[in-house]
């Protein structure tokens, strides 16, 4: 008697909806984790690209400054863009697994 109520209390708990709750509630969570993953991606990406960039500007200042200017006026200088590639670096150990900043502070 005792096997035959722990058979029955799952289909009991499905019957009143408790399993579609939960696995309401589940997919949410699963949801709402791959959002949060996707937008910190795109942010990683958005990064990474800012400093493609400022790096191309330094290794061809006379056509990449004056393109930066138009979307950033603080960057006048290849010094400014220097600057800048040197904070972006640093930025982008925020996202970074443990094993690249291992990498990198045994390097530094």
């Amino acid at each position: 008697m005792n096997m035959d109520a722990f058979t029955i209390i799952p289909y009991i708990l499905a019957s009143l909806g408790i399993g579609g709750i939960v696995g309401a509630y589940g997919q949410y969570f699963f949801q709402h984790r791959k959002e949060i993953r996707s937008s910190e991606h795109d942010y990683k990406r958005q990064r990474y690209l800012c400093l493609m960039i400022l790096m191309l500007t330094q290794l061809n200042p006379k056509v990449g400054l004056s393109k930066a200017k138009q979307f950033r006026s603080d960057l006048a200088t290849i010094g400014d863009v220097q600057e800048e590639i040197k904070t972006e670096f640093f930025n982008c150990f925020i996202y970074a697994n443990d094993d690249v900043r291992l990498y990198c502070s045994n390097c530094i």
